[in-house]
Formats: structure tokens, C-alpha cells, sequence
């Protein structure tokens, strides 16, 4: 007569074993699913620069050295072409009507997003690295590698007010949701100015960075991103890591490591829960920022010079050399309402999968 084992002995490590089987695809799979959509070819063997989403999302506005230009995100046909010196940012007016544009030849020009005419033109010292407009429209801010901040009227081309750094130029810059500070990369660390007195409020240290080979000057505070409410500051930095800036307590909050050279771009999703970083290491990252876990990665030929995420979350573009690729989401947001969590559906898995297991005989 032979003894019979218990029944959960044996079967106990193999349903442990489909657990970590199933938990490693949810976490191989992270939370999106993303595949290419389409490629525009903005800048044949050129950088491009920049490049953004309208607020519907359905246009994608680029900046290379052939100049800016408008396309269709759907079919990556260009609908505006605007040429001129070679362009370092271009980006909307609050109302898209107008389209800015800042070159490496100190020209600030704005142009009728419609027609493709140039309505008004502004000239700097030195290259213009940063631009954006006030949240109501009616002021345009500039940066130059002179280290001038100049604010115009957005009507006239009249200069409202202008401060001036003297130790070194600006790189990028940023205006608060609020229109008051204005942050700026100023060698080693990210400057905060108040628009109205042009007084340095504060700064943000960033790690210590070496210049690259060829020489040129690398900015550790080299990418700016706030979020809507105006309380986080997101800054990429020169040696790779995203720093997150709680701007009331002026303190580092906490830290993405993940690439490995140049964070040459940061944006935050509409609803603040995300943001998406570019960087020269030739990858494109979306993170969850209440938790810092990477959710997706874009990779790319090349270095990564800019990247949006679209309002509704579902598209990105990713700005290299010569190419802006659009991605889409793949993935539902929810199955069958039930909002598409990793961790539950792995749950639910390994619940089921260990007590098929676990009672068979």
C-alpha cells in the first residue's frame, strides 16, 4: 500500500514559480505599450532641434536648421513651412494662432500660424536658446548665449524690460505657470528670475559635469519643465539624471537615474502624474512621478534632442537627427472600465494560476 504526499507539497514552488513568471512579463511590459506610428523627415542629415504638439494634438510644430515647419501628426505631411536662419526652438502662442521662432543667428521672429508670414521680427546678440510666450499671449520672453533675458511686447516688438547676466549665456529657459519667475540654465545650476525686477531669486545646484570631446561648453542644467500648478520643478541635467525641485521648500524632492548622458529635454503630462524625458544617450523615457518608475522607452538612432507628450497622453514625439518619430499607445487606458494596472492584473493572474495548481491531485 503506498503512502499518498499532501497534496499542496509539491505543487506549493511550482505555482511560486508562475507567480514570478507572470509578475516579470507585468514588469517587462511596464504600464505602456507603445508603437510607431509615423516619421516625419523635418531635417534630411540635420539636428532637429524641437518639436511640439498643438493643444488637440493633431499638429506637430518643428524647429532643424533648415528652418520650422508645421505637420499633420495623423499623416506626417507638412501643412507650413517657415524658413530662415537655423532655428534652435520654435513653439505655439497660447491660442496657436502665432508660431515663435528663435534662431542661432539672434533672430526672434513670429509668424502667422495660418499663412506662413512673418509678422514681427526681434534681434538678439547672440543665439537664441529659449522662447515661450506669457500665459495670456501678450509678452514674448527670450534667451540668449550672451546671457540677455529680454521680455517684449508681443504686439508691438516693444522691449518691456530686459536683465543681463555677466558670468556666462543662457541655454534653455522656462516660465512659471504664473508668469513671475523665470528659470534659466546659467553654467552649473538652474537660475530662477523674477520676471518683473529681473532680480536672481534663487538657484538649483546640478551635478558637476565635464565638457564633452569636442570641446564645447556642456550646461549642467541643460532642460526645464514645470508643472502645472507651478509647486514642481523638473530639470534635466548634464550627466544624465532628472531633478525634481519642490520650488516653496526649494529643496530636491527626488531623483530619476535612469539615463546615462545629457537630459536634453523634460516635459510633464497635462495631469502632472507624468513626465518624459529625452536625453543624448539616444533614448526617449516616460516616468511615473509619484512613484519615479519608468513606465516606457523610445529608443532611437540618435541622440534625442526634444520630445512632447501629446495633452491626451496617448502620443509622443521624439526630435533626432534629421527625423521626428511620433509613437502612440498601443495599450488601453482601462479593460472593461477597470483602469489597466500591472499590479492587478498580476495579482489577479497569480491567484488564479497558483490555485489551479495548488488543487490538482
Amino acid at each position: 500500500m503506498t503512502r499518498q504526499r499532501p497534496r499542496l507539497i509539491k505543487p506549493l514552488p511550482i505555482g511560486l514559480l508562475i507567480v514570478l513568471g507572470i509578475s516579470l512579463v507585468a514588469l517587462s511590459n511596464r504600464w505602456d505599450s507603445w508603437v510607431l506610428r509615423n516619421t516625419i523627415a523635418a531635417a534630411p542629415m540635420w539636428r532637429v532641434e524641437s518639436a511640439c504638439f498643438s493643444r488637440d494634438g493633431t499638429r506637430v510644430l518643428t524647429a532643424s536648421q533648415t528652418g520650422a515647419a508645421l505637420w499633420t501628426a495623423e499623416t506626417g505631411a507638412q501643412l507650413l513651412s517657415l524658413k530662415g536662419a537655423p532655428m534652435k526652438q520654435a513653439c505655439f502662442s497660447p491660442d496657436e494662432k502665432r508660431i515663435l521662432t528663435g534662431s542661432e543667428e539672434g533672430l526672434v521672429k513670429l509668424w502667422d500660424a495660418s499663412t506662413g508670414t512673418c509678422d514681427l521680427e526681434i534681434k538678439h546678440e547672440g543665439a537664441v536658446g529659449g522662447i515661450g510666450f506669457t500665459p495670456d499671449g501678450a509678452s514674448i520672453i527670450t534667451a540668449d548665449a550672451k546671457g540677455t533675458i529680454r521680455v517684449w511686447n508681443a504686439k508691438t516688438g516693444e522691449e518691456l524690460s530686459k536683465f543681463v547676466r555677466k558670468n556666462g549665456g543662457f541655454y534653455r529657459c522656462a516660465l512659471a505657470p504664473d508668469a513671475r519667475v523665470l528659470v534659466t540654465s546659467a553654467g552649473h545650476s538652474a537660475k530662477a528670475w523674477e520676471v518683473a525686477s529681473g532680480l536672481e531669486v534663487f538657484d538649483f545646484p546640478c551635478p558637476q559635469t565635464q565638457r564633452r570631446a569636442e570641446g564645447n561648453i556642456l550646461f549642467n542644467a541643460a532642460s526645464f519643465a514645470w508643472s502645472n500648478d507651478g509647486a514642481l520643478l523638473a530639470v534635466g541635467c548634464a550627466d544624465g539624471t532628472v531633478w525634481f525641485w519642490d520650488i516653496k521648500a526649494q529643496k530636491n524632492t527626488a531623483t530619476l537615474k535612469q539615463h546615462v548622458e545629457e537630459v536634453t529635454s523634460v516635459c510633464f503630462s497635462g495631469t502632472g502624474t507624468k513626465l518624459l524625458s529625452a536625453s543624448r544617450d539616444k533614448t526617449c523615457r516616460l516616468w511615473d512621478v509619484a512613484r519615479g518608475m519608468e513606465l516606457a522607452r523610445f529608443s532611437s538612432a540618435h541622440p534625442v534632442f526634444d520630445a512632447d507628450l501629446s495633452p491626451d497622453e496617448a502620443h509622443v514625439v521624439v526630435a533626432s537627427l534629421g527625423t521626428a518619430t511620433i509613437w502612440q499607445r498601443r495599450r488601453p487606458e482601462t479593460v472593461w472600465g477597470i483602469t489597466y494596472l500591472p499590479e492587478f492584473w498580476c495579482a489577479v493572474l497569480a491567484a488564479v494560476a497558483f490555485l489551479y495548481v495548488a488543487m490538482r491531485p
